[in-house]
Parts: structure tokens; C-alpha cells; sequence
């Protein structure tokens, strides 16, 4: 479509307006484009901006990648930038030097190479077309010594990003052409990947034997199959990263350690686009999932929790005389509170502290009603302090002794300390020896009994008749005459609230 055509129909509709005034604005919406819009696109923006409808009928349909043979010439291909390859200068046959850049682009029938030469190579930055749709028109079809195909774009050519007679559902997503960490294998040389940062080392500099200087960092990536380490080398190592980022990765080469485990190393061709990250100015939608939906044996659940608490480290022993790490954690949404457990190499992830906004994803439930726990083991996935609406803050509620019926929590509860609490010494069922301190707590009428296990039985000595304490996170669970009783969690707290005189606990009640 003539692009004198387009301007007549803005004036025909918009009699305020000049010939000059339109194609000023016109030349104004290339120029702000940066070169990536043709006149006839610049165009009908412009017609769009001031409300005139110009048909795209008879606009030239780009060629489908799998239709193009070698030999085609004055060819218009569209695809969605899905690597792009680093500037390269040669000298030409005169002396003069020449440039060319290669990009990989994809559209739903397949993949194909465009080569960008001399003043086409140096028009745009990575950042500015990978991962969009781009068009290419007027390139001519080779092809290469391997039997593929390229297409080259030189001099009369024209490049138009996010052009407007495209719709972005026809073209496959970055993501599709990227390899899940579990299935990473070391047949591979290079990979494309899209991961979570969940641990940045700081960067470090070191000598190279010409005497410059050489920097490197370490990051852990995961994503819902697996971890991964990587390596930033040199100006990939100084971009700016932050734990809780997703990234795309193009083009990481594969390395294998000594210890036999595979590692990204990430160089200056590799493409990195960072989609999500804690400083976006929109925020991202917040998952569905809420504390009060859950049953015993849901999975993969993703949810947005805030830290209430945080309990210690410890390690257990299983059966095959395999060692496992938990670190418990309370957290809350605007629902309730629940325990969540950090697994294995998850527990060594701490880089959190109580307050904070967590999201986790590929959690699982156990436990039954009234006691459940959330779990976050090796597939799932941490993110600390996304961008996302807040959950707000429970106020800390205080339950009654004497409404105290049913097996739940983690509770908060409060009364008076009625008898000397009783220490003493049980064998669990892993062999372990622990302490654990039984007394009586009242308020008014009634009264319970209270066990506080581990280091808590010791704090528990420390109180004495009389004493009002307030006990936080603990657990109601029946006796065996089927009496309730509060025991304390990895999570339970005791505060004393008001010291007693050691009286008669009868003059309390």
C-alpha cells in the first residue's frame, strides 16, 4: 500500500491537519522507533493515533520459514528473535571493514538464520528485539555449506519490529525452545534455559596471564525439574542480578565438573533476558492459592506466604542411614498460619528473615486437618520478596483455655502456671533422647496440660507457680483419656507475661 495513499485518507478524515504536519509525524514515529519502522508501518500508526482506520487487506503477507528455498529473492519473513549471535567485523576485498550479525528467528512452521550485514548489523541492541517479532523484507534466500538456509539482509532491505499486521499468537513463545534443567544432558553443548536465581555469589576478580583482569560469578539456578549451577564470566558477570530473578538463557555452553555434575557457563554470546524480576514497575499477579483451601495430600501449590517465624536447623537420619535437613518455618497469608518445612538443600537456602514476602512453588500438604504442614523440597521453588500484592499480617489472636476442644493449630494460648513443671527424658523412635517439661497452665476455670519438648523443656524450669506465661505456635492433641493437651512444635515459643509469687495455685483458679 502506497504510503501517499495512507496520508491522503488522514486527510480526507482529518481536515485540521496538513500535509506537512502528517508526514512530520510520520518521520517522528521512526525516528522514535530507532529505524525498526518502514514508512507504510510508521504510517498507519500515525493514521491509528489520530482515530482514522486504514485496512490492512492489502498488505504483503510474510512467507511461512518452511516455504523458502534457495534462490528466492525480495523475500518478507517474520519470526519471534530467538538468539541473536555476536557482531562480527571482517575486512573487505578494498580494505574496507564490513559487519555482520546473525540471529536465529522462529515462527510456528520452524527456524531460520537472518544475516544482518554492515550498516543492518549495528542497528539495534540485544535488548531492544530479542525475544519480540520482527520482519524482515526484501532478503534474499542461500544456501549454507551444510545444506541449511539463510537470509540475508543488505543494504535495501528493511527490518520492522513488533510490526502491526502480525498478531503475537501466531509466533511460539521464547520459552518453547528452552531445555528444562532435569533434562539437561552432557551431549549437549550448549542450552537454552529459563530460571530462577535462588543463590548469587558475590563477583570476583582474578589475574590473566597478560596482566588483565578477568571476573567471574557464581549463581544456583532452579527451575520445577531441578538445580542447576552456573557460572557468569567477564561482562556477563557484572550485569545486574538479584537472588529471586528469572532469566532467559541463550546459548550457555555445557561444562562437566570433576565431581561428574554439570554447569552452565555463561560468556558474551550467551543471550540473557531477565523477565521477571523484584523492581518491575507492574506487579505480577498473585497465585490463587490461600492457607485456608488446604487438605492433607494437595501438591503443587503455589502460593504467596509472608515469614511469621524461624525455627532452627536440624538433621535427621533415616532408615537406609541417609542424613536429611529440615528448617521450619511459620508463615502466614490473610487466612492463617501454617508450618512450612524447607527440605534438604532448601533448608540451606537462608537468605530470608522473619517479615518477609515468600512465594513457593511445587509445595505439597501432609499432616491431617487441624495440623497440616506445607512442604518445599528439591523440585519446587523459593522466591523471596517477589513483586506482588502482600498478604496482610494476621493479628496475633489469642484462644481461650476453655474453648480449647479440637486437635489444631499452630495456636496462641495464655494463663497462669499451676504446678512445678515435671522434667524428664523419652526415647523417640529414631533412638533420639529428649527432654520434655509437663505442667498445668490455667485461666478462670479451667485448665490444661502443657508439654514443652527440647530446648523449650529447659526454658520451661525457668517459670514457676503463679507465673503467667503466653505460649505461641503450639499444638492442641488429645490424650489418651481423650482430654486435650498443648504440646509444643519446632516453632513454639514461651513468653512470661507477669512474674508470679509462687502461691497457692488453689488461690488461682
Amino acid at each position: 500500500m502506497d504510503v501517499n495513499y495512507i496520508v491522503k485518507k488522514i486527510l480526507e478524515k482529518k481536515k485540521e491537519l496538513s500535509s506537512k504536519e502528517v508526514l512530520e509525524m510520520i518521520e517522528e514515529k521512526r525516528r522514535r522507533a530507532g529505524g525498526f519502522l518502514t514508512l507504510e508501518s510508521a504510517a498507519r500508526i500515525v493514521a491509528s493515533d489520530v482515530g482514522v482506520n486504514i485496512e490492512l487487506k492489502s498488505l504483503k503477507p510474510a512467507t511461512l520459514i518452511s516455504d523458502l528455498v534457495p534462490g528466492l529473492n525480495d523475500v518478507t519473513v517474520a519470526g519471534r528473535i530467538i538468539r541473536i549471535y555476536p557482531l562480527v567485523t571482517f575486512k573487505k576485498r578494498g580494505g574496507e571493514e564490513g559487519k555482520l550479525r546473525k540471529l536465529l528467528i522462529a515462527d510456528k512452521s520452524g527456524r531460520l538464520n537472518v544475516v544482518l550485514w554492515n550498516k543492518k548489523a549495528t542497528l539495534f541492541q540485544d535488548k531492544e528485539i530479542l525475544g519480540k517479532i520482527v520482519k524482515f523484507s526484501h532478503g534474499y534466500v542461500k544456501e549454507t555449506f551444510d545444506g541449511s538456509l539463510e537470509l540475508n539482509i543488505g543494504e535495501k532491505a528493511s527490518i520492522e519490529v513488533s510490526p502491526i499486521d502480525v498478531s503475537e499468537k501466531d509466533y511460539p513463545q521464547i520459552e518453547e525452545f528452552t531445555t528444562p534443567i532435569g533434562k539437561i544432558r552432557d551431549i549437549y553443548k550448549e542450552v537454552n534455559i529459563a530460571a530462577t536465581i535462588r543463590r548469587l555469589y558475590p563477583l570476583t576478580i582474578f589475574s590473566i596471564k597478560d596482566g588483565s583482569e578477568g571476573k567471574v560469578r557464581k549463581a544456583e539456578l532452579e527451575d520445577s525439574t531441578g538445580t542447576i549451577t552456573a557460572t557468569f564470566w567477564n561482562e556477563k558477570a557484572e550485569m545486574p542480578l538479584k537472588e529471586g530473578f528469572k532469566l532467559i538463557m541463550l546459548g550457555a555452553k555445557i561444562r562437566k565438573r570433576n565431581d561428574a555434575k554439570l554447569e552452565l557457563h555463561i560468556e558474551k554470546d550467551t543471550n540473557i533476558t531477565i523477565i521477571s524480576d523484584e523492581t518491575s514497575c507492574q506487579k505480577s499477579r498473585r497465585p490463587e492459592w490461600r492457607i485456608r483451601d488446604f487438605k492433607p495430600g494437595m501438591r503443587n501449590i503455589d502460593i504467596l506466604l509472608r515469614i511469621v517465624d524461624i525455627g532452627k536447623l536440624r538433621e535427621f537420619t533415616l532408615k537406609d542411614e541417609r542424613k536429611i535437613r529440615c528448617l521450619p518455618l511459620l508463615v502466614c497469608d490473610e487466612t492463617g498460619t501454617i508450618r512450612l518445612n524447607l527440605w534438604d538443600e532448601k533448608a540451606d537456602f537462608r537468605n530470608f528473615s522473619r517479615g518477609d514476602l515468600i512465594r513457593i512453588k511445587g509445595a505439597t500438604i501432609s499432616g491431617k486437618l487441624g495440623r497440616l504442614t506445607l512442604n518445599l523440597g528439591r523440585r519446587g521453588t523459593l522466591i523471596v520478596n517477589p513483586n506482588m500484592k502482600a498478604p496482610k499480617l494476621l493479628e496475633e489472636v489469642t484462644v481461650d483455655i476453655e474453648k480449647i476442644a479440637d486437635e489444631n493449630g499452630p495456636i496462641t494460648i495464655e494463663g497462669y502456671v499451676l504446678s512445678k513443671p515435671f522434667l524428664r527424658e523419652v526415647v523417640t523412635n529414631r533412638g533420639e533422647v529428649i527432654k520434655v517439661a509437663t505442667f498445668l497452665l490455667g485461666e478462670g476455670e479451667k485448665k490444661i496440660e502443657v508439654s514443652l519438648w527440647r530446648e523449650l523443656a529447659e526454658e520451661a524450669l525457668t517459670v514457676t507457680v503463679g507465673d503467667k506465661v503466653k505460649i505461641r505456635n503450639a499444638y492442641v492433641k488429645r490424650s489418651f483419656d481423650g482430654t486435650p493437651e498443648i504440646t509444643s512444635g519446632a516453632l513454639t515459643s514461651m513468653e512470661k507475661l507477669v512474674q508470679g509469687d509462687n502461691r497457692d495455685a488453689s488461690l488461682l483458679y
